[in-house]
């Protein structure tokens, strides 16, 4: 019954949904430093974190259509930087993972902070890039994770 009684006030369901979300986009970066590898199942949790969120505490200026334009732009958009640069460098520039990721990021943030999100993310990742230089641990074989900036 104490279960039942924490979660009848909506702020302690609204800080336990961001509380987890947030271990989950912790383990999704450490996971991606460590293993260079962003697993599907917490992405999927992720997102359907995303969608439980807006269905119990809705913007009221927001619709839920605006956040399906955003994960499938923002994905989209992550998507066609994939192909393009591996296109361009001959090798795998970007890994799906990340696309699944912007995708399930589009479905918390919509379309309204989309190019937001985008800058600071590529600005996250070149920090990251820089980071990996400095410390040597940048070479042909070896890849510098994107998810950790995603996140």
């Amino acid at each position: 019954m104490v279960f039942f009684g924490i979660f009848m006030n909506d702020m302690y369901l609204s800080f336990t949904i961001l509380l987890i979300s947030g271990l989950v986009l912790f383990r999704l970066m450490w996971w991606d430093f460590k293993e260079f590898i962003l697993p599907d199942g917490l992405i999927f949790l992720y997102g359907c974190l995303g969608v439980l969120n807006f269905y119990l505490f809705p913007l009221s200026f927001y619709e839920f259509s605006d956040y399906i334009i955003g994960s499938i732009f923002c994905g989209s958009v992550f998507w066609l930087i994939r192909i393009f640069m591996s296109y361009s460098l001959k090798k795998e520039a970007l890994g799906f993972g990340d696309v699944k990721l912007a995708f399930a990021i589009g479905l918390w943030i919509g379309w309204m902070s989309i190019w937001f999100f985008m800058l600071l993310s590529v600005v996250i990742g070149l920090f990251i890039w820089c980071f990996y230089v400095l410390k040597g641990l940048n070479s042909e074989e070896k890849f510098v994770p994107f998810g950790p900036a995603l996140c």
